[in-house]
């Protein structure tokens, strides 16, 4: 036991221990002297075994790796080509004539953001920047604001089509087609955006919009105005949700592509949800002001990709040397020895813990859920069911107080925008509803 306790002693240590000279609060660091922690814990001392190690962790998430990639610099042509913008006045004009109506539909646009992006905090420094005016005028506290736009942006994040912390999941678990997981969780994320737009709606008490804030277009003016630059993400939409439904309309790719897939690393780029991804943004260049913004879509979007990358490499070391140092095989083991329902919620417990210390759903995976994945399979519990399941608690822990990353980055965007101080603590509390949503989601998944 003690090869699994000082690895994840040595990264919970570093990412809590803010003072310590360097490194203090440093998630890159943290994964990787884990993982060095790991490797050395488990008998392994040769360097050439650590860079293999390191080798054959990022070949099992290369495909995540390309998701980040092809994800950032697709976020950046809808921004510039204006689609997104596009997309927020079709559906404000649409549902958003009404203050509650407003609300849902700033929550639903962080959603489809998120969806897209597959990143939260692409969706709240995007998207959710758009509507933080709108939503003062509602009348609502800047704590309010922050978790309106804080759940429907990790809502997002785990919805199809990116879904990251979802095929994260399936890569720490060995699933090899993503695709059943994800359409569950269309369903589990579907009926949470609607329970927690029903919550978030109870804030307002305004009975009547502001003047200036009621679309003066129509639906239908906006979409025969602006429906060029929202071509790209509803091709994206189509081609993931058939795909979902079990009927590829790229699969004569995989025949195409059948030599690149065996290459290391380089064939992640034939997951079909990358390809996806990567014909959209192909498509997107069909229009004019995509090929007027190429230069600024493809600076700015290498530089909002560079941490995450990063971040993702180190976590790939991480998942490596857990599996070269034997903690995951001894996981496998000790699970075959306890009871299983005393595995789940312990292991449940310790996701969402790790997620409260360490503020996101990708490090409470990948220290946690590589090791615990595989140990719900081995008594039992589906890979699809395990995949879902660590893709919630993931998402509940880093939502949860006192360390919500994302919570923390909107309490900056929208104190800046209303000049106001903001509570993050607080904010945490009034988003705790969709954290406890997404534990009681991962409970039904392991024990059904």
């Amino acid at each position: 036991m003690i090869k699994i306790i000082v690895p994840f002693a040595v990264i919970i240590a570093i990412m809590v221990i803010k003072k310590i000279p360097k490194i203090g609060g440093d998630v890159r660091f943290a994964l990787i002297l884990g993982a060095l922690a790991a490797l050395l814990m488990g008998g392994v001392y040769n360097p050439v075994e650590w860079l293999q190690a390191g080798f054959s962790g990022l070949n099992n998430v290369s495909f995540i790796i390309w998701l980040i990639f092809f994800g950032a610099l697709f976020s950046e042509v809808l921004v510039h080509n204006g689609g997104m913008e596009a997309f927020l006045n079709f559906m404000r004009s649409t549902f958003g004539r009404t203050p509650k109506g407003l609300l849902v539909v700033m929550i639903l646009f962080c959603v489809v953001g998120g969806a897209l992006f597959g990143d939260a905090t692409a969706a709240v420094t995007i998207i959710g920047f758009l509507g933080i005016n709108a939503l003062a005028e509602l009348k609502l506290e800047p704590e309010q604001i922050t978790a309106s736009l804080v759940m429907g942006s990790a809502m997002g994040s785990i919805m199809p089509p990116i879904s990251q912390a979802t095929v994260l999941a399936a890569s720490l678990v060995g699933l090899k087609d993503e695709t059943p997981a994800i359409t569950l969780t269309y369903f589990t994320v579907g009926i949470g955006v609607i329970l927690m737009s029903l919550y978030a709606s109870r804030w307002v008490k305004i009975k009547q919009l502001p003047e200036e804030l009621i679309p003066k277009e129509s639906p239908k003016e906006i979409l025969r105005n602006t429906w060029g630059s929202m071509v790209s993400f509803v091709l994206l939409f189509v081609i993931v949700l058939f795909q979902s439904l079990g009927h590829n309309p790229i699969a004569f790719l995989d025949t195409a592509l059948a030599g690149v897939k065996t290459i290391p690393i380089i064939g992640g780029i034939t997951n079909k949800i990358v390809l996806a991804v990567v014909i959209a943004f192909i498509i997107s260049f069909l229009y004019k002001p995509t090929r007027d913004h190429t230069g600024d879509i493809i600076k700015i979007g290498f530089r909002k990709m560079l941490l995450p990358e990063v971040i993702m490499v180190c976590s790939a070391f991480l998942i490596g040397a857990f599996r070269a140092g034997g903690q995951v095989a001894f996981m496998q083991e000790f699970a075959a020895s306890i009871q299983d329902s005393l595995l789940k919620l312990t292991g449940s417990f310790t996701m969402v813990m790790t997620g409260m210390i360490t503020g996101l759903q990708s490090s409470t995976q990948t220290t946690i859920f590589t090791v615990l994945g595989p140990a719900l399979t081995q008594i039992g519990v589906t890979p699809v069911h395990a995949t879902v399941a660590g893709a919630h608690l993931a998402m509940a822990g880093q939502g949860l107080p006192p360390a919500d990353m994302l919570t923390f980055l909107t309490v900056g965007l929208v104190g800046g925008v209303i000049g106001k101080q903001i509570n993050p603590m607080k904010s945490m509390k009034y988003s705790c509803p969709q954290c406890i949503y997404f534990i009681l989601v991962a409970l039904v998944f392991l024990f059904i």
